[in-house]
């Protein structure tokens, strides 16, 4: 069967950003105004207006219900179209069975397979974006892709594990080309930052010219391979993977129980698994061992805070409240470990210069401000770990 155009669409949006004081993302509001026409033998027209939107990686579900209540409040409602082409084609389009949004009764497999269309679809979201160079794209597709594969983790006792280890894999890989790009980013911003905080009489010679080098090409081959991953047929590959879990899931004998009832035991597990690795760092002198189990730790925490976003529809309060815990330990665990990566890099930069003919006192500077920082870090996040047991009992109760 010949392909042929269906339906011309043009888009006029505008978009803003809600982001916290470090200028992470936590909501983005997209307000598109769209044009419409079928084609064929017969043609239809219209315009509309549509408000998406989207929660940011540091964003939590409380804010983002927040946001839809002032859009309510303004007159917005929510729109019965599953696209823009849907809403144009209309009938031509077979009607699909609608999905379900878990609440309180719904079974574990609803919750948890909510949750990974809810990711899926994110992902779809960010290809698009990835390509076009949307700022915090990465970053967004990055977080979906970790999420699905954290969920078909943590839940492997409700969407048989054995089933999607392979999928899993897949998404280690996604993750990780998208988080070559990401580190690339986070680093750069981090090392501009610290340069900008320090005495003008401590930065000796061109330090941003030669970060800004140093950063420039590898961005460049990062992005580049990233596109070529994108439009590799293993990316593809996973993107039908994701649709045939979605459309076939293989759920387990526990998914048919209630998800209130299930749910809890497994984000308690997920629990005991940030709990062993921030024990043995506690234990252990200062050094490259510990910066292991600090990071396995924040591996596993994003594991746990996901696992608890997914149980929220079900397991309320208790849930958002653990959610919100356990990103304040993430958050400190993700900055202990950018401290860790950003030592060797500066220690890098710093011999460059020095070849080069430049003085290296500022990058030396720099290196033992990121060793500081790791230090601090360590003692934050005990104590952040102390106040999560607390809210890990209020789930089970």
């Amino acid at each position: 069967m010949a392909l042929g155009p269906v339906a011309e669409l043009t888009t006029r949006g505008r978009r803003w950003r809600l982001t916290d004081d470090d200028g992470r993302v936590l909501v983005e509001v997209v307000d598109d105004h769209v044009s419409a026409h079928t084609l064929g033998a017969s043609t239809s027209g219209e315009s509309w207006r549509e408000v998406e939107v989207e929660l940011g990686g540091n964003g939590d579900t409380d804010l983002l219900d927040r946001v839809e209540k002032r859009l309510l409040e303004a007159g917005v409602r929510r729109s019965d179209a599953r696209s823009k082409l849907a809403r144009v084609l209309g009938d031509r389009l077979p009607t699909p069975t609608p999905a379900r949004w878990p609440g309180r009764r719904s079974t574990a497999g609803e919750v948890v397979l909510a949750y990974l269309r809810e990711q899926a679809d994110a992902i779809r979201w960010g290809d698009p974006a990835v390509r076009q160079d949307t700022p915090d794209a990465v970053h967004q597709m990055r977080v979906a892709t970790r999420r699905m594969r954290s969920a078909l983790q943590a839940y492997g006792k409700v969407v048989d594990r054995s089933a999607t280890r392979a999928l899993t894999d897949e998404l280690k890989w996604l993750a990780g080309v998208l988080g070559d790009a990401r580190d690339l980013e986070v680093l750069h911003a981090r090392f501009t930052q610290a340069v900008d905080e320090l005495p003008d009489e401590l930065v000796v010679g061109p330090v941003q010219a030669r970060l800004t080098r140093y950063f420039a090409r590898r961005e460049t081959e990062a992005r580049t391979a990233l596109v070529a991953a994108l439009d590799s047929d293993r990316y593809l590959a996973l993107l039908a993977a994701i649709d045939q879990l979605l459309d076939d899931p293989p759920l387990t004998r526990l998914a048919r129980g209630q998800g209130r009832r299930e749910l809890p035991a497994l984000v308690g597990r997920a629990h005991r698994r940030v709990a062993g690795h921030v024990a043995v760092a506690d234990g252990l002198a200062a050094g490259e061992e510990r910066d292991t189990q600090w990071h396995e730790a924040r591996k596993a925490s994003k594991r746990l805070r996901y696992a608890a976003e997914a149980a929220a529809p079900v397991l309320g309060k208790p849930a958002d409240r653990l959610v919100k815990q356990v990103k304040q330990v993430q958050e400190l665990l993700g900055d202990h470990q950018d401290a860790v990566v950003a030592r060797p890099v500066l220690r890098e930069i710093g011999i460059a210069a020095h070849l080069d003919g430049e003085n290296g006192f500022t990058y030396g500077i720099l290196h033992q401000r990121q060793t500081d920082a790791g230090r601090l870090h360590e003692g934050d996040i005990t104590r952040a770990w102390r106040r999560l047991r607390h809210d890990v009992r209020d789930l089970a109760s």
